[in-house]
C-alpha cells in the first residue's frame, strides 16, 4: 500500500494530465451540467493533447541537451588534463636533463656548485615524478596511462642510479646519462601519445 502511495506521489502531475480530461468530460456529460457543443469538446481535446505532447517533447529535447553539455564537459576536462600531464612530463623530463648536465659538470670539473645544483634538480625530478603519479593513478581511466606511468618511473629509478653510480671515467657516466637520454625520449614519446 505504502509503495502504491509512493507511486501515486511520484506520478501525481502526469496522472493529473491524464486525469482531467476525463472529468472534464464526465462533467459535461452529466444532465445538469450542460457545457458547449461537440465542436468546442474537439478544440478543447486538440488544444489539450497538443501541449501535452508539445510538453513531452520539451522534456525530451531538455535532457538531451543536458546530455551533450555534460559529455562536452567531460571532453573539455579530460582534454585540459591531458594538456597538464604532457607539460608536466616535459618539465620533467627538463629538469632529468639538467640534473644530469650538472652531474657531468660536476665530474669533469669538480665544481661543488655543479654537484649542489644536479642534487637540486635531482630533487625537483623526484618531487614531479610523485606529483605525476598520484595524477595518473587518480585519472587511471585515460588510455595509455599505466603505460606512461611505468614510464615515468623507469627514467626516475634510472635517473637516480646515474646520480648514485660509481664510475671511473667520465666516458662512463656519459654512457649512463645517454642511456637516461633515450628513456627520456620514449616518454616524451609516450606522453605525445597519451595525448
Amino acid at each position: 500500500m505504502k509503495r502504491c502511495i509512493v507511486w501515486i506521489k511520484n506520478k501525481f502531475v502526469i496522472i493529473l494530465a491524464l486525469a482531467a480530461p476525463f472529468l472534464v468530460y464526465v462533467m459535461t456529460v452529466i444532465p445538469f451540467l450542460p457545457v458547449g457543443a461537440n465542436n468546442d469538446w474537439a478544440g478543447f481535446w486538440g488544444g489539450y493533447l497538443g501541449a501535452i505532447i508539445g510538453a513531452f517533447i520539451a522534456v525530451y529535447v531538455m535532457k538531451k541537451t543536458i546530455s551533450n553539455e555534460r559529455t562536452m564537459q567531460e571532453r573539455e576536462e579530460k582534454r585540459e588534463f591531458l594538456i597538464q600531464i604532457v607539460d608536466m612530463a616535459a618539465e620533467f623530463s627538463s629538469e632529468i636533463n639538467r640534473s644530469n648536465s650538472e652531474l657531468l659538470r660536476f665530474h669533469r670539473t669538480g665544481n661543488e656548485a655543479s654537484n649542489y645544483e644536479a642534487v637540486y634538480h635531482m630533487t625537483e625530478v623526484s618531487k614531479m615524478e610523485s606529483v605525476l603519479q598520484i595524477r595518473l593513478l587518480a585519472n587511471d581511466n585515460m588510455k595509455f596511462s599505466d603505460e606512461l606511468l611505468t614510464q615515468i618511473l623507469g627514467v626516475g629509478k634510472e635517473t637516480e642510479e646515474l646520480h648514485q653510480a660509481k664510475v671511473n671515467s667520465v666516458e662512463e657516466l656519459e654512457k649512463l646519462a645517454d642511456k637516461v637520454g633515450e628513456e627520456l625520449k620514449v616518454l616524451m614519446e609516450l606522453a605525445f601519445k597519451f595525448f
